[in-house]
């Protein structure tokens, strides 16, 4: 994928377009889930054996149209968007330590309200509005969409601050949140404005998110066939001082480059001063002599 350069690191997102991936058809549906580190690795592991030890009907019991689901990398917990039917779209949670079984509530409940049929709901084993029933993390009416797009959790390396930060959309409306959920639901952002692109591209009927070997997160476009990632928003230089295409921090993160002093710069991009040079002498006598006064100071307080 071809990028625009000159991009650093930012608080902030923008979008960058690709030209030589994959069209949004070919990849409207798929759930990409690469792992960058031997740490993601083994969590992926965790997960996968996890997943497998669960039957699949009850880990996804009572869902009405859960088409995107993703896992996080980290924690191994599994985020579901569900969408559906004539009010509400939901976002649903499954902790990585569940055993599983949760039941969602469809067809009593669609979102955290008692659906249009739920009047008949009890031979289903479902009644409206149970104790046993685990509701949505986040809902949202059709006002402001009718279809909603999951979504991926970042954890990359280019944008530090959207850390653990769920990304999703709706394919009608065209509108792009994020929020963090850790037990309750925070920092909730509407990002459609901040990932509008650039120029002529346009970003519309938003099929799919996909996410990278370094949990840098990527948009599908079905209307367009474009694919984006998103991408700091910040101008200036590209932090990429060993000129490899990667990002430093993702060469630290993924040990492609080692970080001894821990300053976020690659130890082969930093220049150690000779001992013996101009700046290497000038340095060295400036702290004998601040030695020297302390000890001088020293001695004369205890005279």
């Amino acid at each position: 994928m071809v990028l625009p350069q000159g991009r650093s690191r930012g608080s902030g997102a923008a979008l960058a377009y690709g030209s030589g991936a994959r069209t949004a058809q070919e990849r409207a549906g798929d759930h990409e889930m690469s792992i960058a580190s031997t740490d993601r690795q083994e969590a992926l592991k965790r997960m996968q054996r996890s997943v497998r030890a669960r039957d699949t009907r009850e880990t996804m019991n009572k869902l009405k149209q859960a088409k995107w689901i993703a896992f996080d990398t980290e924690t191994g917990d599994l985020y579901i968007a569900d969408v559906g039917q004539g009010e509400i779209e939901e976002v649903d949670f499954q902790p990585g330590s569940s055993s599983g079984g949760e039941n969602y509530g469809w067809d009593c409940m669609e979102g955290n309200e008692c659906s249009a049929d739920s009047s008949g709901c009890n031979n289903s084993g479902c009644v409206c509005d149970a104790p046993g029933l685990t509701p949505p993390i986040h809902q949202y009416t059709h006002s402001d969409g009718e279809v909603i797009t999951g979504g991926e959790i970042y954890r990359g390396c280019a944008v530090a601050d959207l850390d653990s930060t769920y990304f999703f959309a709706d394919f009608d409306s065209n509108r792009i949140w994020s929020f963090v959920y850790n037990g309750m639901l925070q920092n909730f952002v509407e990002r459609t404005s901040e990932l509008d692109p650039s120029g002529a591209l346009s970003i519309a009927s938003i099929s799919s998110f996909g996410r990278d070997a370094f949990g840098e997160i990527y948009i599908c476009d079905l209307l367009g066939g474009e694919v984006f990632k998103i991408i700091p928003d910040t101008a200036g230089p590209a932090l990429d001082c060993n000129e490899n295409s990667v990002e430093d921090a993702c060469d630290i993160r993924g040990g492609t480059s080692v970080d001894s002093d821990q300053n976020g710069i690659p130890d082969e991009c930093e220049v150690a001063v000779p001992a013996t040079s101009p700046m290497g002498l000038l340095i060295a006598g400036l702290v004998i002599l601040t030695a020297s006064m302390l000890i001088g100071v020293r001695q004369w307080r205890t005279a």
